[in-house]
C-alpha cells in the first residue's frame, strides 16, 4: 500500500495580475492583446512602410518636377499659338508670333503653378486623397483580412473561445483594433504628405499654401480626413466580414478585392443598359449603381474634396444618401459577422 499525501495549495505568483472580470475590463484586455499582435507582426510593418513610401515618393516626384521647372530659363517656355477653333486651343496659348519675353514669363509661371498646385494646401490634400485613399485601400484589406481570417486559418480561434471571454468580445476587440490603427495611420500619412509638399513648394518658390489654414479650410480638411478614414475602415470591415464567413485569410483578402472589381464592372453594365433603354426602366438601371458601397464612399470623398479645393465637380449623390447607404452596409457587415461568430461551431 502506497500512502498518498495531500499536496499543499499552489499559490499564484504575485507578479501575475488577473485583472477585473467585468465585461469592459475583459474587452479592453482583448483589445490590448490584438494591438500587441498587430504591432509585433512583420506584415503590419511592411504595409505601413509601403504606404509611407508611396506617399513620400509621390510628393517628392511632384516637388522635384516643380523644382526642375523653376530652374529652367524663361526662354525654354514658349507658349503655343492658339488654334483657329477656340475649343481646340490649349491654356496659355497666344494669338501673335513670335512670343515676347512677357509671354514666356507668363507661360513659365503657368507651368510652374500647374506643377506646384498639388504641393500647396489645399491642393496637396486633394492629391493625397486620389493617390493614397483609393489605390492603397488594399493595404487595409490585407491587414484586416489577416487579423480576422488568420485566426480561423491557424485554428487559434478554437483556443481563444475556450479561454473564458465571450465570443462576441473577441470580435468586438478586432473591430476596435482596426479603428485604432486606421485613424492615426491615415492622419499621420496625410500630414506627412502635406509637410513634404509645403517644403518642396517653398523651395520651388511658389509658397506653402499657408493662406489656406483658415477655420473653414481646416474644418473641411478634418471632415475630409474623417471620410478618408471611413473609406478605409468600411473596406476593412468588409474584409472582416469575408474573413468570418470564409473562415480563412484568403477569403478575408480576396473577397473585398472581388467586390471592388465586381462593382466597377456592374456599374459599367448598368450604365450601358440604361443608355440602351428608355422610360422607367432606364431610370431604374441608371440609379442602381447609386446603392453600391464603393460609389457612395467615393461620393462622400468627392463632395468633400470639391468643398475643400474646387478641383473637381461634386458628386450627383447627396451626402445624406451616401451616409445612409454606407451605414446600412456597415451594419450588415458587423451584424452578420457577430451572428456567425456567436452561432457557428468551431470544432472542425
Amino acid at each position: 500500500m502506497v500512502s498518498t499525501q495531500a499536496q499543499s495549495d499552489v499559490k499564484r505568483n504575485a507578479q501575475i495580475v488577473m485583472g477585473r472580470k467585468d465585461y469592459l475590463s475583459v474587452l479592453l484586455r482583448l483589445i490590448g492583446m490584438d494591438v500587441y499582435k498587430v504591432r509585433r507582426r512583420l506584415l503590419s510593418k511592411v504595409l505601413l512602410f509601403i504606404a509611407t513610401f508611396v506617399m513620400v515618393t509621390v510628393f517628392l516626384v511632384t516637388g522635384i518636377t516643380a523644382l526642375h521647372f523653376a530652374s529652367e530659363p524663361v526662354t525654354d517656355f514658349v507658349p503655343s499659338k492658339c488654334a483657329a477653333t477656340p475649343e481646340l486651343s490649349v491654356d496659355g496659348c497666344i494669338t501673335h508670333q513670335p512670343a515676347t519675353l512677357a509671354d514666356m514669363q507668363h507661360e513659365k509661371l503657368r507651368v510652374l503653378n500647374g506643377a506646384a498646385q498639388y504641393l500647396t494646401m489645399p491642393g496637396s490634400w486633394y492629391l493625397e486623397g486620389h493617390v493614397f485613399i483609393f489605390p492603397l485601400v488594399v493595404l487595409g484589406i490585407i491587414l484586416a483580412g489577416t487579423l480576422v481570417g488568420g485566426e480561423y486559418s491557424l485554428g487559434t480561434v478554437r483556443l481563444m473561445f475556450t479561454r473564458g471571454p465571450a465570443r462576441l468580445q473577441f470580435l468586438i476587440a478586432k473591430i476596435a483594433v482596426l479603428a485604432i490603427y486606421v485613424i492615426p495611420t491615415m492622419m499621420s500619412l496625410m500630414l506627412l504628405g502635406t509637410a513634404i509638399g509645403a517644403i518642396t513648394a517653398q523651395l520651388a518658390g511658389v509658397g506653402t499654401g499657408l493662406s489656406a489654414l483658415t477655420a473653414a479650410h481646416l474644418g473641411h480638411f478634418v471632415l475630409y480626413l474623417l471620410l478618408a478614414t471611413l473609406y478605409w475602415y468600411a473596406y476593412m470591415l468588409l474584409a472582416l466580414f469575408f474573413g468570418t464567413v470564409g473562415r480563412s485569410t484568403v477569403a478575408g483578402i480576396v473577397g473585398p478585392l472581388i467586390v471592388i472589381v465586381f462593382e466597377s464592372l456592374l456599374g459599367t453594365i448598368f450604365t450601358d443598359l440604361a443608355n440602351m433603354s428608355s422610360g422607367g426602366l432606364s431610370d431604374i438601371l441608371k440609379h442602381v449603381p447609386d446603392y453600391f458601397l464603393g460609389n457612395n464612399l467615393t461620393s462622400l470623398i468627392q463632395n468633400q474634396g470639391y468643398a475643400l479645393t474646387f478641383f473637381a465637380n461634386p458628386s450627383p449623390s447627396t451626402n445624406e444618401h451616401s451616409l445612409l447607404v454606407v451605414a446600412v452596409y456597415l451594419a450588415v457587415f458587423v451584424g452578420v459577422s457577430c451572428w456567425l461568430t456567436m452561432r457557428r461551431a468551431v470544432t472542425n
